[in-house]
């Protein structure tokens, strides 16, 4: 590996100011560049007329300039410089922005080559900003054009001139993982040749076997990790917990409603986990309102039921009181003595909640990440539930988990996925499904509401007041956003209480707010005392008014599929019909059709898989959702066939590496490959 460790800013060129802004990419060495890789590539594989371009296509074109470049200047700090070019099909206005200069670089009647999206601006067709050099007879087009992620100071340019540095430099130095047999066994390119074509490819061929190759070297290292994750978690001998029918038939009593046929099939398979010697790990996923937290709480009714202690943790103080009030009156009548650890308690009240935890009194603890903190002991912990676990890190699952002596996990999402994805992504625990809603659940109405139809629509929600309903309006930001019309949380609540819904008492609600304050108004609301919260997302989870009937989501456009799903399911929770209005401030149709899944679909299951297509995984999942279940290059979606294959790979492998004679190799060379996330599964 000679060569591939030295330092970025050692290269000629490069230099410590270039070195600095690298290092906001994620790269300080010369291997680090090397598996920088383009986000996307721009495709200049011929020259293109200008006639037989559509709008938005980004082409090589061969243009002759035929008048002079003139220069507007428009404002203080902002000119642009136009020319009139042609080719033998129609003509074209070249644009720069605050770049006078071109003007002198280019001369009437000559020909260039132009490499630009072509666009139409009113009736005439421009392409703005484009790369121009001279054209020679028999010219070819520069190829295929590698794009990459930048940082403020690094251009395009700086980042091709650096990866070609570092190609030159390691040359055949990159050590190959993967052994002839295994390579020929999966169609898979060697490693020096995939990187040269991933960065610059000879052609499409060449660019989609390197891409296979290293997308498959990604997942097979990733699906490792999960059998390596599983085959040690059978290994821990977990808690046997005493369960008794009687003490089943008693939970079930205690509610004024029959479980799902889901809910009791979700239950069945935990309770079996409980009742056995290996230590469970469970994903509980089910759409919003399709009763999770019950499952839950049947399991730590259980728990505290065979002399154990249960830890409930979720993201927010909000969702921590609702579940703790909640759970609380679910199971006080049984003599569970529930308790609530915050982050903001004084000091005699946390002291204590501390006693109670460590001495037994609570049976069941419901907090947010202070429940890792170092001083908090439990007496007996034989259950770990974690909600919402998408928003907790790795580590902090982790922390929970070692409070007691290989407790049981049940982590809960409301995040549905598709179940062949979900046996990927959470591929080292086992997995239930809430796939049903409780009956008397109405289904809410949802509309998609053009900007300019705004004020109408607020008319509506001030009607709702008046027949005695709860709204929410929801907006993307605490803050403005730089260059763009969308308006803060502070700027909605101030237009709406004093213009659309004046007269009403309306509550201003995001996460800068103090606990108590926040507590306060969440209370005031569900006593009926306000009319409209506006809101941050902060009730994104955790806010339960059966009275709320209305839902608004401002610039819903800035929102996932799986989040506007998220945050309808805060009303439609009571008898009463109820409604969510997405008002779209983008005004485009391709935004205006992905709105329309939210009015057409109900199903959280088809919303989160339309929502994957559009988005992937990683934004849908959030960043910390899994240890490595974020990718370099790899897309569980469009790369689900690739996935397969080093699914049978890996489980080929996994069973086998006591035999293979290339084991420790493969699994050095990941390990180096990868980093840390990989380094913390410490293969052996």
């Amino acid at each position: 590996m000679y060569g591939l460790s030295l330092p970025i800013g050692s290269l000629k060129g490069v230099g410590d100011k270039k070195a600095l802004l690298l290092k906001k990419l994620g790269i300080e060495t010369v291997q680090d560049m090397l598996f920088f890789y383009p986000r996307s590539y721009k495709q200049y594989l011929e020259f293109s007329k200008i006639k037989s371009t559509k709008e938005g296509e980004d082409r090589a074109f061969v243009l002759t300039i035929e008048e002079p470049a003139k220069t507007s200047f428009i404002r203080k700090n902002f000119n642009v410089t136009r020319m009139l070019a042609s080719d033998d099909t129609g003509f074209v206005t070249i644009v720069f922005y605050n770049q006078p200069y071109r003007k002198e670089n280019y001369s009437v009647g000559k020909t260039y080559v132009v490499y630009g999206k072509l666009e139409k601006f009113g009736q005439r067709l421009r392409i703005v900003g484009p790369s121009i050099e001279p054209y020679t007879d028999g010219m070819e087009p520069i190829g295929i054009v590698p794009i990459y992620p930048l940082t403020t100071g690094l251009t395009q340019k700086n980042m091709n001139e650096i990866i070609k540095k570092c190609l030159y430099l390691s040359k055949t130095q990159v050590k190959e993982a993967l052994p002839v047999a295994f390579r020929k066994k999966y169609a898979l390119s060697e490693i020096n040749y995939a990187l040269q074509n991933l960065h610059f490819p000879q052609n499409n061929f060449a660019l989609n076997e390197a891409k296979y190759r290293l997308v498959f070297e990604e997942l097979f290292i990733f699906m490792i990790a999960l059998y390596y994750f599983r085959e040690k978690r059978k290994e821990k001998t977990g808690i046997v917990f005493e369960i008794k029918e009687e003490h089943i038939n008693e939970f079930k009593s205690l509610l004024p409603f029959v479980l799902t046929e889901a809910q009791e099939s979700a239950a069945k398979e935990i309770i079996n986990d409980m009742k056995s010697n290996s230590q469970m790990e469970r994903l509980l996923e089910g759409d919003v309102g399709s009763g999770k937290t019950v499952v839950a709480a049947f399991a730590m009714y259980l728990a505290a039921k065979s002399g154990y202690q249960s830890a409930l943790m979720v993201p927010t103080e909000i969702l921590a009181v609702q579940h703790f009030e909640n759970i609380s009156n679910m199971l006080d009548k049984a003599g569970i003595k529930c308790g609530l650890l915050r982050g903001n308690m004084r000091a005699k009240e946390r002291r204590e909640a501390l006693f109670n935890i460590e001495n037994g009194v609570w049976d069941i603890v419901i907090g947010t990440h202070a429940l890792i903190q170092e001083a908090v002991t439990f007496n007996n912990l034989g259950l770990v539930v974690t909600d919402e676990q998408h928003r907790f890190s790795t580590q902090q699952r982790g922390s929970i988990k070692d409070k007691g002596n290989n407790p049981d996990v049940l982590v809960m999402s409301a995040t549905p996925i598709p179940r062949t994805l979900a046996l990927t992504i959470y591929g080292d625990l086992d997995i239930s499904i809430l796939d049903a809603m409780p009956s008397g659940r109405k289904k809410i109405q949802t509309h998609y509401v053009p900007v300019y139809k705004r004020d109408g629509m607020y008319g509506f929600i001030k009607d709702q007041v008046a027949v005695g309903r709860q709204a929410y309006v929801v907006c993307p930001s605490i803050e403005e956003i730089e260059g763009s019309t969308l308006k803060s949380v502070n700027a909605v609540y101030n237009e709406l209480k004093n213009n659309q819904l004046k007269g009403l008492n309306v509550e201003l609600l995001h996460g800068k707010l103090s606990a108590k304050a926040k507590k306060d108004i969440i209370s005031r609301f569900s006593n009926g005392e306000i009319d409209v919260i506006v809101s941050t997302t902060v009730v994104e989870v955790g806010v339960n008014v059966i009275n709320a009937s209305v839902m608004v989501i401002e610039g819903a456009e800035r929102f996932g599929l799986a989040q506007l799903h998220q945050l309808r399911g805060r009303v439609g929770r009571g008898s009463y019909e109820s409604f969510c209005f997405l008002i779209d401030n983008s005004g485009t149709s391709d935004m205006r059709a992905r709105l329309e899944i939210m009015v057409n679909e109900t199903d959280g299951f088809e919303i989160a898989k339309k929502d994957l297509e559009l988005r992937g995984p990683g934004k849908l999942l959030g960043n910390s959702q899994h240890g490595m279940g974020n990718f370099y290059l790899a897309d569980l979606i469009s790369d689900v066939n690739i996935l397969k294959k080093a699914q049978l790979a890996a489980e080929e492998f996994t069973l086998n590496k006591k035999q293979i004679e290339y084991a420790d190799q493969i699994l050095q060379i990941m390990n180096d490959r990868l980093g840390d996330e990989f380094k913390k599964i410490n293969l052996d």
